[in-house]
This record gives C-alpha cells, sequence and structure tokens, in this order.
C-alpha cells in the first residue's frame, strides 16, 4: 500500500500526482501506510496513519509525518510502540497542549502531549455499546473532530457481524473533549447499497468529513474494492 495525493475544485473531477506522497520504503511501513488523518496547526499539516511492518502478528503502529504543503512529507516516527491504529490529532491545541484520539481495540482513547513525542493521560472516552446492533464489536475514529460552537463533532466508524462497517456520531465538550456529552443511538450511515456490501470484504463503510461551511459539511466514502 501506498499514500497518493489528488485535488479537486469540485469534489468530484480530481488531479493526481503520478507518483505515491509515501510509499512503503522504511521497515515499519514494509507492508504499506494506512488510514491517514491529517490536520492542520499553525503552518503546518499532521498526518497520523497506520505503518503495517508485517514481520510478526499485530506488527502496525501510530505513525507521524509532517509537511508545509500535502505534498512533500517527513517522517517522524512511530508515535505509540504497541499495536494501535485509527489516530488523530485534534486541529488545535488544548490547553497548551496536543490532543490524540487513537484505538487500544476495541475502545477509542485519548491521550495528550507536549512534544507530540511522550503520550500521557491515556484515557477510554468510547466503549462499544453491547447491546447495539451496529458497533458491539469495536470502534474507531473515522476522521479527525471537527469543532462546532456546540462541541467536538466526531464521525467513528463501528463494527458488528450483522452490518459490517457503520458510522456513528458523538458530540465532545471543547474544553476537555474526554467528555462525552451526546451520542446517536443508531448509526448515521450504513452499507446498503451494492457497492458498499458486496466486495472482498463485505459491508466495509469508512468515511472523512471536512466542515466547508458553518451549515455545511463534506463527507467521503470508502466503500469497496471488487
Amino acid at each position: 500500500n501506498r499514500l497518493g495525493y489528488a485535488v479537486s475544485k469540485d469534489g468530484i473531477h480530481f488531479n493526481r500526482l503520478e507518483q505515491p506522497i509515501l510509499s512503503n520504503d522504511v521497515e515499519q511501513e514494509a507492508r504499506g501506510p494506512e488510514d491517514p488523518r491529517i490536520v492542520k496547526i499553525g503552518d503546518t499539516f499532521y498526518m497520523m496513519y497506520t505503518g503495517y511492518g508485517g514481520r510478526f502478528p499485530e506488527d502496525f503502529r501510530i505513525c507521524l509525518a509532517t509537511s508545509k504543503n500535502l505534498i512533500a512529507w517527513e517522517r517522524q516516527g512511530v508515535v505509540l510502540d504497541e499495536p494501535n491504529k485509527d489516530a488523530s490529532l485534534f486541529p488545535e491545541k488544548i490547553k497548551g497542549k496536543y490532543v490524540m484520539f487513537h484505538r487500544r481495540e476495541p475502545d477509542i482513547w485519548i491521550a495528550y502531549s507536549n512534544d507530540l513525542k511522550t503520550w500521557y493521560d491515556h484515557k477510554i472516552i468510547m466503549k462499544p455499546i453491547p447491546d447495539s446492533d451496529w458497533e458491539y464489536n469495536k470502534i474507531g475514529i473515522a476522521g479527525p473532530p471537527i469543532k462546532t460552537r456546540q462541541g467536538w463533532f466526531l464521525i467513528y466508524h463501528g463494527t458488528s457481524k450483522e452490518k459490517g462497517y457503520c458510522l456513528g456520531a458523538a458530540l465532545l465538550d471543547l474544553n476537555d473533549p474526554s467528555k462525552v456529552l451526546a451520542r446517536q443511538a443508531e448509526p448515521i450511515l450504513e452499507p446498503q447499497l451494492d457497492w458498499e456490501v458486496n466486495g472482498i470484504s463485505p459491508k466495509w463503510y469508512l468515511a472523512a468529513v471536512k466542515q466547508r461551511s458553518e451549515t455545511r459539511y463534506w463527507s467521503i466514502m470508502v466503500g469497496q474494492i471488487r
């Protein structure tokens, strides 16, 4: 696997670079970099992604890379030296600290850092709902949280044997995002169309969400590879 770059003015027609922006050319990413989540803090873009090494079972780690232009990236290495994924920074510091979501299966965790190297105060903020028919297996963030007047808006994915991957939503406290203010009981999106339900990995549905204006959002969904 490799990560590429494409740009569009309308969200439909894209121009893309011929060469990847990140390749599987380091040991921790021998099987590829995957699942990038990008935020901009100041004049720097921060990308957290999963590096798959393939040297032993559970050889996947959260990695960090930085860029000034989204094309040239500098790897910063492994963030947490443990089997972990589904990570993203918040798009701004909170109380002077970097804040990160990550996923120690099956839960969504939060952690804090002063320097992006040492992470502390790891805490579970959301667990799968056992009696839910769509997220009892495991959950993880779908993309970076979006700041609203009401709180941090978070889209996350949940999995179950019956429905595969679905998307849910939660609202977190602006000043203390470890506090969940509200959580949607039912999925906001779930696999229904043929290209979402059928493929190599059935019922796969992930998304990234971008705020376009005060009242409109873009959501990019990922379905099946046939």
